[in-house]
């Protein structure tokens, strides 16, 4: 049992790492002599509208420094999406799986048909929050 939860706890952790999804885009836009400039914007997007609109709203009230005085880097503006572990029974009838369940062939095309699809998903999300980023010239 011990080493059942430190095993699931390791699968746990790699499915994070493996299904987080980070853009890092370098902005466009130069230090700014204004005060409260950020080095590093970090803005978390999970498809909905007001996600999407705290992105826009970052983009329009936040500004990047450079990293250091003389660097001529801009700083860094980030996005990133997070999905959860997908359960291997979700969406299953429990009438649908024949007696003795699935196959050992079956479980591993499944959760990698599940995975395809959470990639599409994660995919389609930063694409669209890379489309408000280009109108206001971040890339």
């Amino acid at each position: 049992t011990t080493e059942a939860i430190k095993r699931k706890s390791k699968e746990a952790t790699t499915n994070r790492e493996r299904e987080t999804s980070i853009i890092e885009k370098r902005s466009s836009i130069q230090e700014m002599p204004e005060s409260g400039n950020l080095a590093v914007v970090v803005v978390a997007v999970d498809g909905s509208e007001e996600s999407m609109n705290g992105l826009h709203w970052a983009l329009e009230n936040l500004k990047l420094r450079s990293p250091t005085p003389d660097s001529t880097n801009a700083g860094s503006f980030i996005i990133f999406h997070v999905q959860s572990p997908p359960s291997i029974a979700t969406g299953l009838n429990p009438g649908s799986i024949p007696f003795g369940g699935p196959s050992d062939l079956e479980v591993p095309a499944f959760a990698a048909a599940i995975e395809a699809h959470q990639k599409r998903i994660t995919d389609s999300i930063l694409n669209h929050a890379l489309g408000i980023c280009s109108q206001f010239n971040v890339m």
